[in-house]
């Protein structure tokens, strides 16, 4: 069974919409770079809140 789908992962003709493990690393590397950005924005979101908060009267 798992060699038949080896097989045609080999050959190319693994069904559409079947991710390879070569997609899902890429994706994987896709989403870890969003999360590190979302946490570097939010890191200057907090010391921007801080700043304003400082500088309230």
């Amino acid at each position: 069974m798992g060699g038949d789908y080896r097989n045609k992962l080999a050959a190319g003709k693994v069904e559409e919409g079947i991710a390879t493990p070569s997609d899902l690393e890429k994706k994987l590397r896709t989403v870890e770079k969003e999360l590190e950005d979302l946490r570097e924005e939010n890191e200057i979101l907090k010391k921007a809140m801080h700043v304003f908060a400082k500088n309230r009267p």
